[in-house]
């Protein structure tokens, strides 16, 4: 409808869909009870995939990216924008935080109810925030 197109498919239990509108591009897969999905829209791309209860998120918008990853109950985030980049890492209950801007690098990680914080900013001051469990 209105030069956009979806297709449906479906054979030995997998769903595909693409549908495509305004020259934004959609795809929904599923196969083995793994999902993916791919959007396209202004340049902008985003990917879900799902596979083994793990999750992977790529999204992409104005030369931005993150990236959301989730498996083993573990995630992991990563996002560029303007040239900083931020992690957060979550483990057995840890939480590792990393964030660079303007070649500044900031680091937190929480562990058992501990904060650890660790800034470098400009390559050159460093401030640590010793492991405590308030």
């Amino acid at each position: 409808k209105e030069g956009g197109v979806a297709v449906l498919y479906v054979k030995e239990g997998g769903v595909a869909v693409l549908y495509v509108r305004e020259g934004g591009v959609a795809v929904l897969y599923v196969r083995e009870s793994d999902v993916a999905i791919l959007y396209v829209r202004e340049g902008g791309v985003a990917v879900l995939y799902v596979k083994e209860g793990g999750m992977a998120v790529l999204y992409v918008k104005e030369g931005g990216m993150a990236i959301l990853y989730v498996r083993e109950g573990g995630m992991a985030v990563l996002y560029v924008k303007e040239g900083g980049m931020a992690v957060l890492y979550v483990r057995e209950g840890g939480v590792a935080v990393l964030y660079v801007r303007e070649g500044g690098v900031a680091v937190l990680y929480v562990k058992e109810g501990g904060v650890a914080v660790l800034y470098v900013r400009e390559g050159g001051g460093v401030a640590v925030l010793p492991h405590t469990n308030t």
